[in-house]
C-alpha cells in the first residue's frame, strides 16, 4: 500500500465521483481507477459502490477513511519536521498580530527574518488582540502578537514589550514643543477618543492623573481620530507605536505621569511544541525594541487632502481622475459616504467599507512595489471571496488590467489564457490549486504567483500567500494612472465553447456605464445585501462586482454554490438581490422556464430574466416587467415573464437577422442571429 493510493482514495471519497476526483488530481479517470482497484486487491474488499450518478463508500471504505487521513496527515507532520530539520529550507510560519504592530514595526521585522530564510513561507493575520487569541488557540497561527493580559492557562508569553502611551496635539497646541509632560496638563483639553477599549483606557488614565476627561469626539478609525486632532478638536492618547503615524499639523508628546503603558506580548498554544520555524522566530526577535514616534516610519491609510474654504470643499480621495468614468470611482465615494458599513461578509467576518478601501489601496501598492508597470495582465483564478472583490478595484488602481479566469477550466485552458493574454501576475485559490500547480513551471511571462488561503481552503502555493503579499505595502493612497476611460479594465475570456477561449477587451467607461445600469434595473439599494452566487469570475459577476460597492451595498461571498448554504444565508443574513444562470435553480444551460419562474414567483422573489454574453459585459436584454401584467395569472405571468427581448436600460434594441442582415419577424417563432451594439459592447 502506498501513500499517494491513499491519498486517491481519500479524493475519490471526498468527491464521490471518479470523474471529478481524477481531475482534481491531474490524473486520466482510467488511471485513477486502476489504482482503487489495486488497493481493493491488496486490502481484499470493495472501498466503493459505484453508481452511475455518484460512488459512495462501503462500511470498509468509510473505516479506510478515516484511518487514511490520519495516515497522511501524519505524513505531511514527517515530511513537515524533516524539512524544518534541513535548516529551515522549506516549511511555513503562521503569526497573527494587533493592527499597530502590523502596520508599523513588524513589516521590517518580518523582512530582516525573510532575508535570512528565505525559503520558507511567512502567513499572516492581522486581527485585534481577542482575534490573535482565538487564531492562536485554533492553530490557525502558530504565534501572536497582542496586548496583555491574555489567558495564560491557555497561553505561554514568550517574550514582552513595554509601549508607553504618548499625547497627541496639534501642532500649535502650547504644549506641542516640551520634552515631555505631566497628564494632568490636559485638563481643560476636549479628547479625540475611539469607541470601545480605547475609550475606556482613556477615561481610566485622566482618573489615574486626577481629573475627569471631556469627551468631544467619538470615532471608529484611526485616521480619523487624527485627523480631528490635526483639525484642533481636542487631543488623543495613543501607545508608542500608534503615536508614529505623524502627519503634518500633529505632534507625539511623551507623558512623564502617571506612568502610562500597555504590554504587547509574543504567545505561543501552551503544551504545543513549538515548530523550528516558532522557535528561529522568536530566537530572532529577541531585543528587537519598539520605535519611538521619531523613529517610526510614517504609514498612513488615507491620504487627508487639506480642505477648501466654503460649503464647496471637496472630502473625497480621488484615487481615480476627476472627469473620467472610472469604477473606481464607486469605492471612493461608499468609503466616505459609508466608512463603517459592512461592504463585505465573508464566513462570518465583516469588512466595513473603509476596510475594503485600505485593503485594495494596500493590494495596489503592493503590485506596483512588486514591479507592474502600465497596462500589465494581472490574472486571478479565485472563488467569491475578497480578494477576488479587491481585485476588481486594486489591479485598475495600480495601473493594470484585470484577467478573471473561470475556475472551471482545466490546467491547460489555464495555461492558454496566461499566455495568451501576456500575464504578469497570478493570484491563485488554494482551493484549485491541481488545476493551477501543473502549469507553474511552463509560465515564462509570470513574474509573480500569489497564493490565496482562507481557513477552508487547501495549502497555498506560488511566491508567497496573498495576506503576506498586501503586508508588504502600506495602505497610503495613491493617484491613479488612468488617463483614458477607454482603456482596459478587465480581460474576460469566453468559454471556448467552438474554439480556444477568447479575450474580451472590458473599459473603465464600459464597465462604469453597465454598473449603474444594474443598479437601476436591479433597484439596489444601500441597504441592499447581494449573495454571490454568480461567478464573479463570469463578465465581472455581471457587473455586480462594481455596481453593488457604487450603491454602498453589502457584498456577501459565497465559496461555493450549495443549495442548502444558500437557503440559510436568505433567511439569516437578509439577502436582498441573488443572480444566476437557470441551472442554478436546477435547470439546464438555457432560458428559464415559465414553470421555474412561477415557483419563483410563488415563493415571494422578484425575477429579473435577462440575456447577455462576455461581449456585452454580461447584461443586455431583459423581460420588462409591465403594470398590467398583475391582473393575470400566475401561470399567464410566468409565460411572459419567460421572454428576454427587450434592451435594458443602457442598451440599443437588440436586431434579430437573417442570413442577409435583414431583420425578421416578430412573431416569436421565426430565427435568427442577435447583432447588438451601444455603450457596453
Amino acid at each position: 500500500m502506498e501513500l499517494y493510493q491513499l491519498q486517491y482514495f481519500v479524493e475519490v471519497a471526498r468527491n464521490r465521483n471518479f470523474t471529478r476526483a481524477a481531475r482534481r488530481l491531474n490524473l486520466a479517470t482510467p488511471a485513477l481507477s486502476l489504482q482503487i482497484q489495486k488497493l481493493e486487491k491488496e486490502l481484499g474488499t470493495r472501498l466503493f459502490n459505484r453508481g452511475q450518478k455518484e460512488t459512495v463508500m462501503t462500511p470498509s471504505g468509510e473505516m479506510l477513511f478515516e484511518k487514511a487521513q490520519a495516515l497522511l496527515t501524519m505524513a505531511d507532520s514527517v515530511k513537515q519536521s524533516v524539512a524544518e530539520v534541513s535548516e529551515l529550507r522549506a516549511g511555513r510560519l503562521a503569526i497573527a498580530f494587533i493592527y499597530s504592530l502590523g502596520a508599523r514595526w513588524l513589516p521590517e521585522i518580518l523582512r530582516e527574518f525573510r532575508s535570512s530564510f528565505p525559503c520558507l513561507n511567512l502567513m499572516t493575520h492581522e486581527e485585534t488582540s481577542l482575534g490573535v487569541a482565538a487564531l492562536v488557540e485554533d492553530a490557525t497561527a502558530e504565534l501572536g502578537f497582542l496586548e496583555l493580559p491574555t489567558n495564560n492557562q491557555l497561553f505561554e508569553v514568550k517574550e514582552i514589550w513595554n509601549e508607553p502611551y504618548y499625547a497627541v496635539v496639534p501642532a500649535d497646541h502650547p504644549l506641542a514643543s516640551k520634552k515631555n509632560i505631566a497628564l494632568q496638563q490636559l485638563e481643560k483639553d476636549p479628547f479625540v477618543v475611539k469607541r470601545g477599549e480605547s475609550q475606556q483606557q482613556t477615561i481610566e488614565a485622566c482618573r489615574r492623573a486626577g481629573f475627569e476627561p471631556r469627551i468631544a469626539c467619538e470615532c471608529t478609525e484611526q485616521e480619523t481620530k487624527l485627523a480631528l486632532v490635526q483639525a484642533g478638536l481636542g487631543v488623543l492618547l495613543l501607545p508608542q507605536l500608534a503615536a508614529g503615524d505623524a502627519r503634518e499639523g500633529v505632534v507625539a508628546v511623551p507623558i512623564r505621569e502617571p506612568k502610562l503603558a500597555r504590554e504587547v506580548g509574543l504567545i505561543h498554544r501552551r503544551g504545543k511544541e513549538l515548530s523550528a520555524a516558532a522557535a528561529a522566530f522568536i530566537e530572532f526577535v529577541k531585543n528587537k525594541p519598539l520605535p519611538s514616534p521619531a523613529e517610526a516610519r510614517p504609514v498612513r491609510t488615507a491620504q487627508i487632502l487639506p480642505a477648501l474654504p466654503g460649503p464647496e470643499a471637496d472630502q473625497m480621495d480621488h484615487s481615480a481622475p476627476q472627469g473620467l468614468l472610472a469604477p473606481q470611482k464607486f469605492l471612493d465615494r461608499s468609503a466616505l459616504v459609508f466608512p463603517d458599513k459592512v461592504a463585505l461578509r465573508f464566513n462570518e467576518r465583516d469588512y466595513t467599507y473603509s476596510e475594503f478601501n485600505r485593503r485594495v489601496h494596500r493590494l495596489a501598492a503592493a503590485l506596483r512595489k512588486a514591479g507592474l508597470e502600465p497596462g500589465d495582465r494581472v490574472a486571478f483564478v479565485c472563488s467569491n471571496i475578497p480578494p477576488m472583490l479587491e481585485a476588481h478595484f486594486a489591479v485598475p488602481l495600480a495601473g493594470g488590467v484585470l484577467v478573471p479566469i473561470n475556475v472551471r477550466f482545466t490546467a491547460g485552458e489555464i495555461a492558454y489564457i496566461l499566455n495568451h493574454s501576456g500575464a504578469k501576475f497570478l493570484f491563485a485559490d488554494a482551493d484549485f490549486a491541481a488545476s493551477v500547480r501543473p502549469v507553474l513551471g511552463n509560465l515564462g511571462g509570470i513574474k509573480k504567483v500569489i497564493g490565496i488561503q482562507d481557513s477552508r481552503s487547501g495549502r497555498s502555493m506560488g511566491d508567497m500567500d496573498y495576506e503576506e503579499f498586501l503586508s508588504t505595502a502600506s495602505a497610503k493612497s495613491a493617484p491613479s494612472l488612468l488617463r483614458d476611460e477607454e482603456d482596459l479594465i478587465s480581460l474576460n475570456y469566453t468559454s471556448g465553447t467552438t474554439g480556444k477561449p477568447k479575450g474580451v477587451m472590458i473599459t473603465h467607461r464600459g464597465a462604469y456605464l453597465t454598473a449603474l445600469g444594474q443598479i437601476v434595473e436591479a433597484g439596489l439599494r444601500p441597504e441592499s445585501r447581494y449573495l454571490w452566487t454568480l461567478p464573479i469570475f463570469h463578465c465581472n459577476g455581471w457587473c455586480y462586482a462594481w455596481a453593488v460597492t457604487a450603491i454602498g451595498g453589502a457584498h456577501i461571498c459565497l465559496r461555493k454554490f450549495d443549495p442548502n448554504k444558500v437557503w440559510s444565508l436568505i433567511e439569516n443574513e437578509g439577502i436582498t438581490h441573488m443572480s444566476g444562470a437557470p441551472v442554478t435553480f436546477g435547470m439546464g444551460g438555457g432560458p428559464a422556464s415559465p414553470g421555474l419562474i412561477a415557483q419563483c414567483i410563488e415563493l415571494g422573489a422578484r425575477i429579473i430574466h435577462g440575456y447577455g454574453l462576455t461581449e456585452t459585459y454580461g447584461p443586455y436584454t431583459l423581460c420588462e416587467w409591465q403594470p398590467e401584467w398583475q391582473k393575470l395569472s400566475l401561470r399567464e405571468q410566468a409565460k411572459l415573464m419567460a421572454r428576454q427581448g427587450v434592451p435594458s436600460v443602457l442598451g440599443d434594441a437588440v436586431r434579430v437577422v437573417d442570413e442577409h442582415m435583414r431583420d425578421i419577424r416578430q412573431d416569436g417563432q421565426s430565427i435568427g442571429e442577435v447583432v447588438m451594439r451601444g455603450a457596453h459592447v
